[in-house]
């Protein structure tokens, strides 16, 4: 019996591309599948804040027209003042707005400014002084 005595030539030992290709598909597909998903999960998320945000619109433009309201009201009840007198006297006038600006908040002034000609402006000053205003 013969032994071979030989060096056994070293071969290069190629690893089957399956050993490559499989790893890659699952890294791959996993990739993709989170990609969709987090699309998803974006779409939702914006979709919650738009629906948020028309909501709280609306919402603060329901409150900015009720108290628009309330303005309105108090103005016209002012302009009731001027056409119930035939001359609003500055008394009368500070009596009527003391209840709009206790009962409205959002009112921080309302203020007595009547128009006056460059002809009466003399007379209006000596009245106003003699009311103690100026």
């Amino acid at each position: 019996m013969l032994v071979d005595m030989t060096i056994p030539r070293k071969t290069k030992h190629r690893p089957a591309v399956a050993h490559y290709v499989i790893p890659f598909l699952i890294l791959a597909a996993g990739l993709t599948i989170s990609y969709f998903v987090w699309e998803g999960t974006q779409a939702e998320q914006d979709e919650k804040l738009r629906t948020s945000y028309i909501y709280q619109s609306n919402k603060l433009l329901k409150r900015l027209a009720h108290h628009l309201e309330g303005q309105k009201a108090i103005v016209s009840n002012l302009q009731n003042v001027y056409v119930e007198y035939v001359q609003v006297v500055r008394d009368v006038f500070e009596l009527y707005t003391e209840f709009p600006s206790i009962l409205a908040p959002g009112v921080k002034a309302i203020g007595y400014a009547p128009l006056v000609s460059k002809s009466e402006v003399d007379m209006f000053e000596l009245e106003a002084r003699m009311e103690g205003y100026m």
